[in-house]
């Protein structure tokens, strides 16, 4: 879905807007989730399985950064840098690698390897970055770690944001998932 199509600006945002503005507070986390994972599916319904994996994934990465030693949780941060950015170079530099390699190959007069089929998600170095600037303020101690999977879940998936931008950082948000003014 493109936000200047009419089925989004004449459906899916009001709509959006409608329920949003009539669910109590304590569920707008879910509504914000449930609108963002509509909106990428309509994309590719395969990928969103990827997006949550991501998402619990980071969320429990989250969890253990807050609650062990500085030490430990060091290394836990390293872990969710590390596997953030080695799933975003799977995704966008495998056969641009593959396409390397096999200039190397074919002039050494070997056989090239055949590049993967691999679409690129829409919107996933925001994605990516996303939850990184959410284990870093938890490692900095800049914001506590979000209670709620549901609350997480929409910072990291919000989706007028995650196919452009900006990249947000949690600790700026942090407040808005225990009251919000519009």
């Amino acid at each position: 879905m493109v936000f200047s199509s009419p089925i989004f600006l004449f459906a899916f945002l009001p709509v959006f807007l409608l329920v949003y503005y009539l669910t109590p507070f304590r569920g707008r986390s879910y509504i914000i989730l449930g609108a963002s994972y509509l909106f990428y599916a309509w994309w590719r319904p395969d990928y969103l399985l990827l997006f949550v994996a991501l998402t619990s994934w980071n969320y429990f990465l989250g969890m253990q950064i807050a609650h062990k030693s500085q030490a430990t949780a060091r290394r836990w941060l390293q872990l969710g840098v590390v596997s953030n950015v080695a799933t975003l170079c799977y995704f966008k530099y495998t056969n641009f690698g593959i396409t390397n390699l096999n200039v190397i190959l074919e002039s050494m007069g070997s056989k090239p390897m055949p590049l993967a089929e691999i679409i690129l998600p829409i919107g996933i170095s925001f994605y990516l970055f996303h939850c990184i600037s959410y284990l870093v303020d938890i490692y900095r101690k800049d914001a506590q770690p979000v209670r709620r999977f549901a609350d997480f879940a929409a910072f990291i998936a919000l989706f007028p944001q995650l196919v452009a931008g900006p990249i947000l950082r949690y600790k700026d948000l942090d407040p808005q998932f225990h009251a919000r003014e519009h």
